[in-house]
């Protein structure tokens, strides 16, 4: 018998062990929990916060304090239920909570006020309901939680990573302003967020609180323009993509585009200042979270500032290089052509143009980032040197014409000694001339005299054939003795016989006299023009109106005209380039020359011109010179059409370049069909 009750008994253990898991599993869809209130308190605020993705319409409690009194939760949002209490009683206070459904995982905050010996049961304490509109969304990595103004004050926030545990921002935020953002970092995935005015933060349970998961930005792309630079006014934008409800778009962080969206937008965003601007494309999900696309673009409608030292365009120049030089502003490349040139830090440039034979035409153009451009057009000339020398040329006509007339000199007086015999035979007494009868001998004599004669006669002969007196005269004797032979044989009569003489030769003392005479002279010259004097012809009009194109010149040459006593404003004709150049002394060695209001500094003195200048010549250059020694600086009197030390690279000329000092201008430019203006 004690056997089966001891066997009974543990039946009956076992059997209520098998059914206590049971029992716990029913009780699990209500739950009681215990607060301990150590004090009184002017009020308390208790809340129910679910911890998991759990539906808090299924969830209700009820609240009950230390004398009993039962009190009902009001649900707060998604995820919490709250309930406050005024004048609350140190104590145990229960909290029963009741589920529908499975039981969730919660906790329990208790959020209270400060104890106070005068408290005031009509006083409401601040809590985070009270916040009017609070909104959380997240913005691209950050959340931004915000509110209306109320009369809450100040409102403290807090955001955690529940990821790990840590506290991303927290701060009071004050009553002018109505938003506080934090940034997510990379790794956050669930965050924590609380928000109650800041009165009440001492206040356990006053805090409205949040678990929110970090959303993913929907699959959109954004397209902009790829360049930093625009010219136009306006830019466009593509929208591709889905899962976003609608785009907003913001121009210096003003709104000016907001549409729902359509699956697939184009469209045009205004730009409206030359200036910086940026550009910002929203794009929202379905939640009201947005995510950003940005752009920085600068609008550019103005061209570089191109400022060239001199106006190239219809120059004349006589060297096969031409060095142009400027300045450039607001710039990103300089081209000459289609050379890409060197600019300076301080947008100097220069370049040397290779030029050909006639008009050589030229652009310079600056061109900025945004694609705007400013462009120089330009034609230069290239002529030949404007101190072209004729001294070659003159010296061959001097010979010439000196050989020429010596030649006709010596021939004249031959010419004249001829004459001058000629007239004495005939003036002789006629017994020169004998008529007899000749013997049979003399007869055969007269015959062999007749056969030359007639062989003379035969001849060629030349008007300026050089024959002595005696030839002529015993010509004259033979032509007297054919004529007796002739009557001889008429009338038996003869003459006395006669004998020719030989010619003298060509080349005489006369002749040898005359020719060293030529050379002489002739030497004489050349020394004058080659070593003395140079004669020149100016082509251009780069030292108008003093020579103008088509004017010849005569120039000392430096044994008349020292180069290193050249003074200021002496023109000058020396060696530059290869090229032979007139121009005039500007600058002598020493000097420090600078251009202001288009007249020359010499020195810091103005450098008065007005003795070969007309009034009102201007000289334009933006560059300083020191003329080193040993050198001059030149400048052409046509200051708008010369090529002179403003632009060349060495702009210098050195003294022992210096070919002549000019004296004399002819003016011969009528003459070549060119007119003084």
């Amino acid at each position: 018998m004690r056997n089966k009750l001891f066997m009974g008994l543990i039946l009956v253990l076992l059997m209520a062990a098998m059914f206590s898991p049971l029992k716990q599993v029913s009780a699990s869809s209500e739950k009681s929990y215990t607060v301990k209130l150590e004090q009184d308190y002017k009020a308390c605020t208790f809340s129910i916060i679910l911890n998991d993705d759990y539906d808090v319409s299924l969830v209700s409690a009820v609240l009950t304090d230390s004398e009993g009194t039962p009190r009902s939760f009001i649900q707060n949002g998604d995820s919490s239920l709250f309930c406050t209490v005024s004048d609350c009683k140190a104590g145990i206070w229960t909290i029963k909570v009741q589920s529908k459904g499975s039981f969730p995982s919660l906790r329990i905050e208790v959020a209270k006020s400060n104890p106070s010996a005068t408290y005031d049961p009509n006083q409401t304490i601040k809590v985070g309901l009270d916040i009017a509109n609070l909104n959380i969304y997240f913005e691209d990595n950050d959340i931004v939680i915000s509110w209306d103004e109320s009369e809450n004050g100040s409102v403290s926030v807090k955001v955690t990573n529940l990821s790990n545990n840590t506290v991303l921002g927290s701060a009071v935020v004050s009553e002018k302003e109505h938003s506080y953002r934090c940034a997510l970092g990379k790794d956050a995935r669930t965050v924590y967020v609380s928000v109650v005015p800041t009165v009440s933060a001492s206040i356990d349970g006053a805090a409205r609180t949040y678990t929110l998961d970090v959303p993913h930005p929907p699959e959109v792309s954004v397209t902009l323009s790829d360049d930093i630079y625009c010219i136009s006014d306006y830019t466009e934008c593509t929208i591709k993509g889905s899962g976003y409800s609608k785009y907003s778009v913001e121009v210096n962080d003003t709104e000016i585009i907001s549409e729902t969206a359509n699956g697939g937008e184009h469209f045009r965003i205004p730009l409206t200042e030359d200036d910086a601007t940026d550009i910002t494309v929203w794009i929202y999900d379905n939640s009201g979270n947005r995510f950003s696309f940005e752009r920085h673009l600068i609008r550019d409608t103005q061209p570089p500032i191109l400022t060239m030292y001199a106006d190239y365009d219809g120059l004349t120049v006589h060297d096969k290089v031409l060095k142009i030089e400027g300045k450039v502003y607001e710039y990103k490349e300089v081209k000459v052509n289609e050379e890409t040139v060197t600019v300076a830090t301080d947008g100097y440039f220069s370049h040397e143009c290779q030029l050909h034979e006639g008009i050589t035409s030229m652009s310079v153009t600056a061109t900025d980032a945004a694609g705007n451009s400013t462009v120089y057009n330009f034609d230069v000339t290239m002529a030949s040197s404007s101190g072209k020398s004729l001294t070659a040329v003159i010296m061959f006509f001097i010979i010439v014409i000196l050989a020429v007339v010596g030649i006709v000199f010596i021939f004249r007086k031959k010419k004249t000694s001829t004459s001058e015999d000629e007239q004495s035979s005939n003036n002789k007494p006629k017994e020169d001339i004998i008529i007899s009868t000749p013997t049979e001998d003399e007869f055969e004599f007269v015959e062999k005299n007749i056969e030359v004669e007639e062989e003379i006669d035969d001849e060629d002969y030349d008007e300026n054939f050089d024959l002595s007196r005696d030839k002529v005269k015993a010509k004259k004797k033979v032509k007297v003795q054919k004529t007796v032979l002739e009557k001889v044989k008429k009338k038996k009569v003869a003459s006395a016989p006669e004998v020719v003489e030989a010619r003298e030769p060509f080349i005489t003392r006369e002749l040898i006299r005359g020719m060293v005479m030529v050379l002489v002279i002739a030497g004489i010259c050349w020394l004058l023009v080659a070593r003395v004097f140079m004669f020149g012809y100016c082509p251009t009009e780069s030292m108008s109106p003093k020579v103008v194109g088509g004017d010849c010149y005569i120039a000392f040459r430096p044994v008349l005209a020292n180069p290193e006593k050249v003074q200021r404003g002496d023109i000058v004709i020396f060696d530059k380039n290869d090229e032979e150049l007139m121009k005039r002394i500007v600058g002598m060695p020493g000097d420090k020359i600078h251009f202001d209001d288009g007249y020359i500094y010499i020195n810091g003195e103005k450098y008065d011109e007005s003795g070969y200048l007309p009034a009102g010549v201007e000289t334009a250059c933006a560059k300083t010179f020191e003329v080193p020694e040993n050198s001059i600086f030149v400048l052409g009197d046509n200051r708008l059409d010369s090529y002179d030390s403003r632009y060349w690279g060495d702009p210098y000329v050195y003294m022992s370049d210096i070919k002549g000092v000019m004296k004399v201008v002819i003016p011969t430019h009528s003459i070549l069909g060119k007119s003084k203006e």
